[in-house]
């Protein structure tokens, strides 16, 4: 069984990931 802490945290670095993957292809592409 996850624990909540720990599921947030993995939520939370896969936002920044997404987040800073969009941001490199918006760039690439612009």
């Amino acid at each position: 069984m996850i624990s909540v802490s720990s599921f947030s945290k993995f939520g939370e670095r896969i936002q920044k990931q997404t987040r800073q993957t969009l941001w490199f292809v918006l760039n690439f592409n612009l």
